[in-house]
């Protein structure tokens, strides 16, 4: 397990154990993390962020996939 899955683990257990529901930031999230495995990255950086977050739909969602990005970051 990466670095950044064992902290997306935390991260989303934290959120959680603050009474949020966070299924489909988790979901997310944890896309993008295979993102960033794929490409052997274990810093999030803004270019792999943007990368990610254009990658899929369409450009209204890409407002919130990258809110979730900012906030694990």
């Amino acid at each position: 397990m990466s670095r950044l899955r064992t902290t997306l683990k935390r991260y989303v257990g934290m959120r959680q154990g603050l009474g949020y529901k966070y299924d489909g930031p988790a979901r997310r999230l944890s896309s993008f993390v295979t993102f960033m495995e794929a490409r052997g990255a274990d810093t999030i950086t803004t270019d792999l962020a943007m990368e990610w977050v254009t990658l899929m739909g369409r450009q209204p969602s890409w407002s919130i996939r990258l809110a979730d990005v900012r906030c694990f970051a």
